[in-house]
This record gives C-alpha cells, sequence and structure tokens, in this order.
C-alpha cells in the first residue's frame, strides 16, 4: 500500500551486503533499562519490555529498532508497562534520523517537561531530523512543554503515529497534543511569548471578522470550479517526494494549549485521518489549528465537544494556510465565535463535513475572516445555536 504524501508503510529490505538482524533483548531481563538495551542492540533488533515502571528518558540513538512492551494491543499491557521522564525534558526522542523500521508500541508515556533553557518543545515524544518511526497503541499522557507540543513535537520529520491516545497533555505555545511543523526556531519562552501575542493581536486587529452561516451550493457550474481546485491542490500534494507526517486512528481527548489544543500544524502537509478530537481547549483553535501555509489533509474525524476562548472551537484556518477538510464531523463546539474559523487570506477546502449543535456567543457554526478564500461545498448543518 502507498501512503499519500511519498510514503511507503512496508518492510525495510537490508542494504546490499548487510545482513538483517532478528536479535532480540528483552528487559529487564537481559538488560536492566530500556536505553542500556537500545544501546547494546544491533541494527534491526527488538526490544520487548515487561510491564514495570522504568524511570529516565530514552533516545533512539539513530537506530532502527523496534521497542515494545509484551503485548502493544492489550491495554492492561499498555497501562502497566510505563515510560516515566525526569520531569526535564523529553521522555522520549527520534532525533538522528531513525527511519521506518524504527518503532515504539505499547507504552504508557508520562511525566515529561521540555523547559525553557532547554530544548523547550516535545514534552512526551519528539521527532526532528527526517526521522520516521512508526509510534503505534501508545498512551501519551500527562506531559508538558513550556513551548510547543505537550504530547508529541514533530520538526522536519515524517512519522507514522497511529491508534495512540494522546491526553492530558500542556503546551503553554502551540499543539498540547501535537504539534507538526518544520525547520521551527528555537528561542526562550521569554523571547518568544510577548513577540507572539503582540503580532497575534495585531494580525487580528486589521483582520475586521464576519460572522455567516453557510449552506451548499446547487450551482453546477460552481461545484464544477470546485472539483476542479480540489483536484489541482491533490496533483501538487501527489508530485512532492518528500514523505508526509501520518496521523491515523489516534484518540486525542483533554488536551490544552495556547493555540490548537488538540493538534497544531504549521508550515507542513500532514494526513490526519480518523482520529477523534475530544473535550480539547485553547485560546484559538480548541481542537486543531492550521497555520503558516499548511496543507494538511483532514479526513472522516471526528471532532467532539472542543472549546476555544475567542475563535475556532474545532478548527481555526490561519496565516495563509490552504487544508482540505473533507468529511470530518463536528459537533458539540464551544467558543466565543465559530466551530469553524477561517482567517484572512487561507484558502480551505471544506467539503462534505458534518456540523451539529455548536454553540457560539457572538456566532455559531462559520466564522470567516474578511477575504478569506474558502471553497465550500455539500456541508451539513444541524441544531446549531
Amino acid at each position: 500500500m502507498i501512503w499519500p504524501f511519498g510514503r511507503k508503510r512496508r518492510k525495510e529490505e537490508p542494504e546490499e551486503g548487510k545482513e538483517e538482524h532478528t536479535a532480540t533483548l528483552t528487559v529487564p531481563d537481559d538488560v536492566r533499562s530500556i536505553q542500556e538495551a537500545i544501546a547494546s542492540a544491533p541494527e534491526g533488533a527488538t526490544v520487548v519490555v515487561r510491564p514495570g515502571r522504568y524511570r529516565g528518558d530514552v533516545d533512539f540513538s539513530g537506530k532502527n529498532l523496534k521497542v515494545r512492551s509484551n503485548d502493544p494491543r492489550d491495554p492492561q499491557t499498555v497501562a502497566r508497562t510505563i515510560i516515566e521522564g525526569d520531569g526535564d525534558g523529553t521522555v522520549v526522542a527520534f532525533v538522528r534520523g531513525e527511519g521506518e523500521g524504527s518503532e515504539l508500541a505499547g507504552f504508557t508515556i508520562t511525566g515529561g517537561h521540555a523547559r525553557v533553557g532547554g530544548p523547550g518543545e516535545g514534552g512526551g515524544i519528539t521527532v526532528r531530523g527526517h526521522a520516521r518511526p512508526v509510534i503505534e497503541n501508545n498512551v501519551i499522557e500527562g506531559n508538558r512543554s513550556d513551548l510547543d507540543g505537550g504530547g508529541i513535537y514533530i520538526d522536519d520529520a515524517a512519522p507514522a503515529v497511529l491508534r495512540n491516545q494522546i491526553r492530558d497533555n500542556a503546551a503553554d505555545g502551540c499543539g498540547g497534543g501535537i504539534h507538526v511543523g518544520r525547520d521551527s526556531v528555537r528561542s526562550s519562552g521569554y523571547q518568544v511569548e510577548p513577540a507572539f501575542r503582540e503580532r497575534m493581536g495585531q494580525f487580528l486587529d486589521r483582520s475586521m471578522p464576519r460572522t455567516v452561516q453557510i449552506t451548499a451550493s446547487e450551482d453546477d457550474s460552481e461545484h464544477a470550479f470546485r472539483d476542479e481546485a480540489a483536484g489541482d491542490i491533490q496533483q501538487e500534494r501527489e508530485k512532492e517526494e518528500r514523505p508526509r507526517p501520518v496521523l491515523e486512528g489516534n484518540t486525542i481527548q483533554g488536551n490544552r494549549a495556547l493555540w490548537g489544543g488538540g493538534l497544531f500544524v504549521s508550515d507542513e502537509a500532514p494526513r490526519v485521518d480518523g482520529n477523534a478530537f475530544r473535550a480539547n481547549s485553547a485560546g484559538r483553535g480548541g481542537g486543531v489549528c492550521i497555520w503558516d501555509n499548511s496543507r494538511a489533509v483532514l479526513l472522516q474525524n471526528m471532532l467532539i465537544q472542543n472549546e476555544a476562548e475567542e475563535e475556532g472551537g474545532a478548527v481555526i484556518v490561519e496565516w495563509g494556510a490552504s487544508p482540505v477538510l473533507l468529511a470530518n464531523r463536528i459537533t458539540g463546539t464551544r467558543s466565543r465565535r465559530g466551530a469553524l474559523s477561517v482567517a484572512t487570506n487561507s484558502a480551505p477546502i471544506i467539503r462534505n463535513n458534518v456540523f451539529s449543535d455548536n454553540e457560539g456567543v457572538e456566532g455559531d457554526v462559520l466564522h470567516l475572516w474578511k477575504s478569506n478564500l474558502a471553497v465550500l461545498q455539500d456541508n451539513q448543518f444541524a441544531g446549531d445555536r
């Protein structure tokens, strides 16, 4: 199966002249800690971790290893196999170009705190530097970041994040649950926060919002135009050779941030498919914030009971982003303005989504800023107040 944006989900073949290792190390039977097992394991090996609480951070160190609990598909095993950070940095790191052969599966990951003065991003898991691991069937909870990515921080990398529970994480900046970006600029929180707030305030003051409720158009020529626009964007994406992140089948719940309580995407084009965003909160973009030239695809997600203090209780599209939102369900949202908010110069395609029982103080369903370029087709609205 060929995944979107050039990513192939397949078993990696060993390079010519290299033997593929199938060694298995067991923690704590063979070695005492997960990090010791990674250090001693040959490339391609599997590290099996028995239930227990393992304190200290884990770095995959550039190796393609499978690190798994006894049974990654058993919730009780996952709950009892805990990697607990020391409260000073990320808990699990993929930062040295690990490939698709690297895997983290079946753990509870907690206790991470990415602090100002250190990397500042990625409380639970950090994925950087073109790494492409599989992160599957984990519980990622109770982590925080002084900047971005309370649960998972992805920067210029293309992991497959599959069927995880990402809950009760927090970021003082963007992406309480997950932050996906490219070539992020690091600086201290004392430098970032005031500048960020000032820039956003100036931008919002200039934008002159207007709130409307839009239903599907019945004009055939308009439909044809929208179909053509959607096709052009998809063809452009298919031409790209650079792999993109995949977020699929995750439950992203109870996370919070300044922007993008559940998910924040900036200047990146992940496929976000079949996830449940539930009860996340933020100043803007309670469920999802799509930002700065991002071309994310949101397909068949559930966005339930997310909340924003200002715009975009479920989703906000900002700063020239052009995502595709297709066949999502947005329900039970609370915000000041809009379950879905689209800012000036942003150009999302919003098609076949269902909006129901959303509530806003100043307009409820769609909040469109002046000069937005949104394309809307065949959306359904029911019970919004």
